[in-house]
């Protein structure tokens, strides 16, 4: 016969288990801190859609602006590049949000509920979609809405 198994004598005092370290927080920016970038970009100018004339781009060129960002409401095409999101006027390099794909974004973010944003949503994407297949490559820049809700 095998001689019974040792069992271990318990310890005078048991080995406490190590306490658990919460991970370091990262500190929470101050408002302070949320406000105090640099919000503008010198030779950049976004006039609000609707509010072009073509004298526009002239007095914006002169004050500086190098880069104009138009709503294509607010711009013809001349070429064969209807559509086309980037170009130029004159000295001016112009880039051109879609004015249907900016309600559509504009309409799903102010949603108030969520199938409003849903509806909104598949109106976007189905909007998308057939672009795409229109125009291959097809670049489209939606422009937010820029005021506050009241």
């Amino acid at each position: 016969a095998s001689a019974p198994a040792e069992t271990p004598a318990p310890s005078s005092s048991p080995e406490p288990s190590p306490t658990p370290t919460a991970p370091a927080l990262t500190p929470v920016p101050s408002l302070a801190d949320l406000t105090a970038w640099d919000y503008t970009i010198s030779g950049v100018s976004w006039p609000a859609a609707g509010t072009v004339t073509s004298g526009d781009l002239g007095v914006l060129a002169a004050s500086g602006t190098t880069t104009a960002i138009l709503a294509s409401g607010d711009v013809q095409s001349t070429g064969t590049a209807s559509g086309a999101a980037t170009g130029r006027i004159g000295d001016t390099t112009v880039l051109v949000t879609d004015a249907r794909v900016s309600a559509l974004v504009d309409r799903a973010l102010s949603a108030e509920t969520d199938e409003a944003f849903g509806i909104a949503l598949a109106q976007l994407s189905a909007t998308l979609s057939a672009d795409a297949r229109a125009a291959d490559g097809h670049v489209v820049v939606a422009g937010l809405e820029r005021g506050w809700a009241a």
